[in-house]
């Protein structure tokens, strides 16, 4: 640089403390007034930015000072500097960026108030010359996207496995479906694509839904379902529904593009208990032979590529980018007896600096475990001087406290404009839930909370209507760090821990790593929507205290996927169970050792080969022995096979107790003793296998535990609406709010998932088809129903759109399809606008 690096380093430190004081400010910690950047710190600043962007280094850094730069410009000053700041971000190959400059000067009555000179020509040249190389064309439509974007479409293009490790930030997954859809121009094999929650299914499925919409596509269809594999069509799946595609009997042709986000749940593969990654590692696996083209993604991964190496047994690409368009910036609180200070962590710089606060009383609950009035006057101090235009998320560790938080905050909560949406909001979810629900009263204050607790339908109104900007304040867990791409400019976390009653530095302290907590920060702020995302910690002592990390530095993981380091650990007590097989015993040896089994069943004599490549390494005297007890098992193979997470032993001992007992196992959604035989079923299977009863279905085993849960089953697979069943409770208003969170709880993790889970194998060594656990799983059982919500329907719109526009149809053809989708249309304007929101994108390439 012309004048050495301390000009660089005086021009970042004065901007980050201008942004220092003033967030400050916003956060009604400290006196004062609004400043702007001087004309000094503003000269310095270009000169740096000319030099960074013209050797091409430092991007975050140029990241940074624009940003900083823009937000506290005045607007003469940005009359000065637009042109030049928008050659900037082109030159470091961060042209989406530039909308949120290029499209900011405009005057009260919103005329253009550029100024075009003869310099400012020059650059306009230049800025066309150079966005011109960041600009693809996908159909007939151009996008202008960052060097990482158009690096990645590239890659896809050519490379048959692409590994990529990219900040949240970084817009991969708009460039992911712009792949999908170059794909889809020039091939017609299926696209999977494999997140792992429901929620994020959803708005992968919107996302895609729309940009195929606009490429024309139409003759792609996008479904939730992967049950039928077809040509011209993106299933959008959890690795849950995902990993029976390939299973025995199904799936056999080739997958045109596989796409699995959210990898850096492989972590926990060798994890007791993770089930789902090891659904997920087992899918990749099994995947490798039936796809042409692989994407994986995750965010802050080292050596993603070699990671994709292991699973795939393939060449990859590795794309790893740190470069974040967006400039996040942490802050901490701490409070020292009667002096409190907010500190700034400035990652350019690698350093931190503390600000001493105007009142200290404001700040209140640092080291406590519990949320009290005090913490929750802080905090509603805290979102209401943050004001209308910030969109905050504030971090709560369960779901319980998230409704708790959003409560508290609606107290405090001014909601500002916006209150016909928040009223049409309160009625949808009065409706569709139920008027006790808490969310319903928080919704009316513009404020909402988020979690797996909250039913998907409601989860996706909340989601629609906080980016809409017509609620300000989401108390979310950790669901958020798993893709939900929620439009927010503030993070704010009280603590890292992530349970209530326990204190900082406990030992075995669940809590957030560095890497979760560097994840939740890229939360704040968007590509081409913000240009600073902020996180404040609230008890920064907590911070500290913890864990032996430093939980503000940009945390970043490997993996290494497999069972090894868990093998490793029960290797004795595993052979043991492999030669002495025994259907009582629990932990991790029972895990594994059913996991042998399953492999020599799965893979015959290439087992011993296939175990050793993910870590299990056997004598062939031990895989004999383990053999010999596999070939005593005179089950089915393909029914072995149908349950890859039960050991065979366990499967034959399951058969066998089955055919001697009297039991009768339901079929039917309407019989007359469903709920009686549901839980004849359920208390058998507590019986006689405690240990896949637990895995799925926890501690609920007593007589009036699976009374309930048999009864909300019943319930479920009958259609009877969520608000019907939960009347059916009978709670007083005092205990609404409690009992219908625990009654969330129940149909969408217990009824939906786990029960039909743990009922699967039972079915299948009955020989009963599990049409009925389907039913139960889906909670429907009418085909338009099914239909509807294969289309990207939740459950309960689906029912309400059926009953509403088709009573009378059941039998299902393509007239049939198409008349009850012009129905809907037809009818759509008469509905609630979030209900019309949700059933939108099932009908708008219709003209009716």
């Amino acid at each position: 640089m012309a004048e050495g690096p301390l000009q660089f380093g005086k021009v970042v430190a004065e901007l980050y403390a201008l942004e220092h004081r003033q967030f400050a400010r916003r956060l009604g910690l400290l006196g004062g007034t609004q400043e702007f950047v001087t004309d000094e710190v503003l000269r310095g600043a270009i000169t740096v930015l000319d030099d960074l962007t013209m050797s091409r280094e430092g991007v975050d850094a140029v990241s940074a000072i624009v940003a900083l730069l823009w937000e506290y410009a005045s607007s003469d000053q940005r009359l000065l500097i637009r042109s030049f700041l928008v050659l900037a971000l082109t030159r470091v190959g961060l042209s989406p960026s530039t909308f949120l400059v290029d499209g900011q000067i405009v005057d009260d009555a919103g005329e253009d108030r550029r100024v075009y000179s003869e310099a400012s020509l020059r650059e306009e040249i230049a800025i066309t010359l150079l966005q011109a190389d960041s600009e693809i064309r996908v159909g007939s439509e151009t996008f202008l996207l960052s060097s990482f974007q158009k690096r990645l479409l590239a890659t896809i293009e050519v490379a048959p496995l692409v590994c990529v490790s990219a900040p949240t930030s970084a817009g991969k997954s708009f460039a992911l479906n712009l792949g999908i859809a170059r794909y889809a121009h020039a091939a017609q094999l299926p696209v999977v694509y494999v997140v792992p929650t429901i929620s994020l299914v959803n708005q992968v499925t919107a996302d895609i839904r729309a940009v195929m919409r606009k490429q024309g596509l139409v003759d792609w269809k996008v479904s939730t379902s992967g049950q039928n594999i077809e040509n011209r069509h993106i299933y959008v799946l959890t690795q849950e529904r995902a990993i029976g595609i390939f299973a025995e009997g199904g799936y056999s042709g080739r997958i045109g593009m596989l796409l699995i986000d959210e990898v850096q749940n492989l972590e926990r593969v060798g994890h007791e208990g993770e089930l789902r990654s090891k659904i997920l590692f087992d899918f990749m696996r099994d995947a490798r032979s039936y796809a042409d083209k692989i994407v994986i993604c995750g965010p802050r991964l080292d050596e993603i590529g070699m990671t994709g190496e292991s699973v795939f047994d393939i060449e990859a690409v590795e794309l790893d980018t740190r470069v974040s368009p967006v400039a996040n910036i942490t802050y901490s609180v701490n409070r020292r007896g009667g002096v409190a200070f907010l500190t700034q962590y400035r990652s350019i710089l690698r350093d931190e600096v503390s600000l001493r606060l105007s009142d200290a009383s404001i700040v209140q609950g640092q080291g406590q475990s519990r949320y009290t009035d005090a913490f929750f006057s802080y905090l509603g101090h805290l979102i209401e001087s943050l004001g209308d235009e910030s969109r905050n998320i504030i971090f709560s560790p369960t779901s319980d406290q998230a409704r708790k938080t959003a409560n508290a905050l609606a107290g405090f909560s001014s909601p500002g404009d916006g209150a016909g949406a928040r009223s049409a909001l309160a009625k949808f979810l009065g409706e569709y839930v139920h008027p006790e629900y808490e969310l319903v009263s928080c919704v009316a204050r513009g404020v909402a909370f988020h979690s797996g607790k909250v039913p998907p339908h409601a989860r996706l109104a909340i989601e629609q209507a906080f980016t809409a900007g017509h609620l300000k304040d989401v108390a979310c867990t950790t669901t958020l760090m798993q893709g939900v791409n929620l439009p927010a400019t503030v993070v704010l976390i009280r603590n890292p821990r992530l349970a209530i009653n326990q204190r900082s530095g406990s030992e075995g302290a669940a809590a957030l790593s560095a890497y979760d907590f560097a994840n939740l920060r890229g939360r704040a702020g968007r590509l081409s929507k913000d240009f600073i995302g902020r996180t404040v910690a609230l008890d920064e002592e907590s911070f500290v205290t913890t864990v032996q990390e430093d939980l503000f530095s940009d945390g970043r993981k490997s993996l290494r996927p497999g069972y090894g380091e868990l093998f490793g650990s029960v290797r004795e007590r595993v052979i043991s169970e492999l030669g002495s097989p025994q259907s009582g015993s629990t932990g991790t040896e029972k895990f594994l050792a059913g996991y042998i089994r399953q492999a020599i069943v799965r893979h015959g004599g290439d087992a011993g080969a296939h175990l050793a490549s993910i870590g299990i390494s056997l004598s062939l005297g031990e895989l004999s022995e383990a053999r010999a007890v596999v070939e005593d098992i005179r089950l089915d193979r393909g029914i072995l096979m149908a349950h890859r997470y039960w050991d065979p032993v366990d499967l034959q001992y399951l058969s066998d107790t089955f055919y001697a007992s009297s039991i009768k196992l339901p079929t039917e959604v309407w019989g007359r003793r469903l709920a009686e035989d549901l839980a004849d079923a359920l208390n058998f299977m507590a019986t006689t296998m405690p240990y896949y009863y637990e895995r799925h279905l926890g501690d609920r085993s007593s007589g009036a535990a699976i009374s309930s849960l048999a009864r909300a089953a019943q319930g479920w697979c009958r259609e009877i609406s969520l608000r019907s069943m939960i009347d059916a409770s009978h709670f007083s208003r005092d205990e609404a709010g409690q009992k219908i969170n625990d009654k969330m709880g129940l149909i969408f993790k217990e009824v939906s998932f786990g029960l039909p889970a743990l009922l699967r194998p039972l079915y299948s060594v009955a020989d009963i088809n599990g049409g009925f656990l389907t039913s139960i799983e889906a909670g429907a059982y009418n085909p338009v129903t099914f239909w509807l919500m294969s289309l990207g329907l939740y459950r309960e719109i689906a029912v309400s759109m059926r009953l509403m526009f088709a009573p009378e149809i059941y039998d299902l053809n393509e007239s049939a399809k198409l008349e009850i989708l012009s129905r809907i249309a037809r009818g759509s304007s008469s509905l609630n606008t979030w209900l019309r929101m949700q059933v939108a994108p099932i009908f708008e390439h219709l003209e009716v």
